[in-house]
């Protein structure tokens, strides 16, 4: 009766250690914090408001949980909101406690004070918040990536996130709780807020048990509170599948066009020998903000449907589709190939057609010199070697090196036999895929003599594109051919020796007699290094 009337002089505390804080909490409340962007005063009284709970019982959750009246809340008194919100629904569930709840005030605030060190039965619950606009624009788009709802591309594209398996179960089971298959609209949209929340959960070590454990527990936190609320991250593409072989190739390229430069990006693109309806289609399909200048994630993408649409050149059905282009490519790209990775890196070097720009034309690239230059001393050479056909005083002399179109003319596909064109393609698809440091060491698998090796790359250089490196897989197979017999590897050992009666340089037989010939046999890139210890 004495005390009631009268101002303490020390305000109350409820800040509470994190150990009094179970697991299931944690992952509510920090969620919830991290949706108000770390307790904006705007966006925090705009949540409590969608309890439902009378504007009386809001201004005591906030006196006792925030005693001195600080704007901006701190986790820990957010927290403790959050806990004594779930107590008043309890409360509010019970008609005797309605008349406490609507006039608030101090026996409230001291009953609330009691609460605040217990934990609430369930977390607390909200209104159900509209879709924001970030999410109507993420969600509406993967949603035609999913080819509207499908299963099992739905199943594809909510796999890329790296969620457990339990987690994606309690996604489905709450998002979609009729089991539709064909997923509905409203219930993809609202499976992609969980599993979105999900990711920020998962950012948390002590959260991995619970998104492990999935089952009732993670269902009716995404059930109870975070089903109502926008989440706080939303990523800026769903793709995640990237492959090692992907990563390395798509990198190389987007730093050769000097970072999605147009005019380089067009010229790299142009390589691949599409139809130019097929180009504009991935273009719009992989970067629908039509940017001049590509960023790295819509580079990627456009080398990755680059490789779908040669790939889908073998298929009868989707020619047409991909000389037309339009929308129904568009859609294609987007719904049936974005999400995978291709069948096959994509070959950007035609025949015939410009190569890109470098930043250091007059020098071949660090993976192919390196190689050369470690052959060269091994034999003897002393200055780092720089290929016969990238000197400025012989690039134009017949007797000079060059690619396959300069040697003696350039080669039709019926130059190649089919098992070269199998063999070859799947060497270069492994070819593009190492980083530069091993990719020195890729033809160091074919077991050659170091100077028959370094001649073989100074005649083709194997890295200025496919036909190229073709021509030096040729080139090996022949090399490997002769090395099989003894009488035969002084020319490859030293350079020079006698073939069927005459003398001749190694260069000289390989263009006169090698390179349009199909080689004895094809090459192999799995034999051990003379005097090496190196293992395939």
């Amino acid at each position: 009766e004495r005390l009631a009337h009268r101002v303490p002089e020390v305000a109350p505390s409820f800040e509470l250690p994190a150990a009094a804080w179970g697991d299931m909490e944690l992952a509510a409340y920090d969620c919830l914090f991290a949706c108000t962007r770390s307790g904006d005063p705007t966006l925090v009284p705009e949540l409590f408001q969608r309890t439902a709970l009378p504007r009386h019982t809001l201004k005591a959750v906030w006196q006792v949980a925030n005693p001195d009246g600080q704007a901006k809340l701190t986790l820990e008194k957010f927290r403790c909101c959050c806990r004594l919100l779930a107590h008043c629904q309890k409360l509010a569930r019970d008609p005797q406690h309605e008349g406490l709840l609507e006039a608030g005030g101090p026996p409230l605030e001291q009953l609330l004070g009691h609460l605040a060190a217990q934990a609430p039965e369930s977390t607390p619950s909200f209104i159900v918040a509209g879709w924001s606009d970030p999410e109507q624009a993420t969600y509406r788009k993967l949603y035609g990536e999913s080819k509207s709802g499908d299963t099992e591309a739905t199943r594809l594209l909510f796999e890329q996130l790296g969620l457990p398996p339990d987690t994606l179960k309690a996604i489905w089971s709450v998002g979609n709780p009729e089991s539709r298959a064909p997923m509905d609209e409203g219930s993809f949209w609202k499976s992609c807020r969980l599993l979105f929340h999900a990711v920020v959960l998962k950012a948390q070590e002590r959260n991995v048990p619970l998104l492990h454990g999935g089952g009732e527990p993670l269902e009716q936190l995404f059930r109870g509170c975070l089903a109502a609320v926008s989440p706080a991250e939303l990523p800026a593409s769903a793709v995640s599948n990237w492959t090692g072989g992907e990563k390395a190739a798509y990198q190389r390229w987007f730093e050769q066009t000097q970072l999605g430069d147009m005019t380089l990006t067009t010229q790299l693109f142009e390589r691949s020998g599409l139809a130019r309806h097929t180009l504009k289609a991935i273009w719009e399909a992989a970067n629908p903000e039509m940017k001049a200048r590509l960023g790295e994630e819509e580079f990627w993408l456009s080398c990755r449907l680059l490789g779908h649409c040669q790939a889908l050149q073998k298929d009868p059905a989707i020619v047409r589709l991909l000389e037309d282009g339009g929308p129904a490519l568009v859609s294609h790209l987007r719904t049936k190939s974005m999400l995978a990775p291709p069948p096959q890196l994509p070959r950007l070097s035609g025949v015939g057609m410009t190569p890109v720009p470098s930043t250091s034309s007059a020098v071949p690239s660090p993976m192919i010199s390196a190689a050369m230059a470690g052959a060269y001393r091994e034999v003897g050479g002393a200055a780092p070697y720089v290929p016969r056909a990238m000197r400025r005083e012989e690039s134009g002399a017949s007797s000079g090196g060059g690619s396959p179109s300069s040697m003696g003319g350039a080669l039709s596909a019926a130059d190649w036999s089919k098992g070269e064109r199998v063999a070859y393609d799947r060497l270069f698809g492994e070819f593009q895929s190492l980083s530069p440091g091993s990719s020195g060491r890729f033809f160091d698998r074919t077991g050659l003599p170091q100077l028959a090796l370094a001649k073989i790359l100074e005649l083709t250089m194997p890295d200025r594109g496919p036909q190229d490196f073709w021509m030096c897989c040729r080139l090996i197979g022949h090399c490997q051919a002769l090395h099989s017999k003894e009488r035969n590897r002084a020319l490859l050992e030293t350079g020079v020796g006698e073939v069927a009666g005459e003398e001749k340089t190694l260069e000289a037989h390989l263009r006169e007699r090698c390179m349009h010939r199909l080689p004895p046999q094809l090459p192999n890139f799995r034999r051990k290094p003379p005097g090496a210890t190196f293992s395939a």
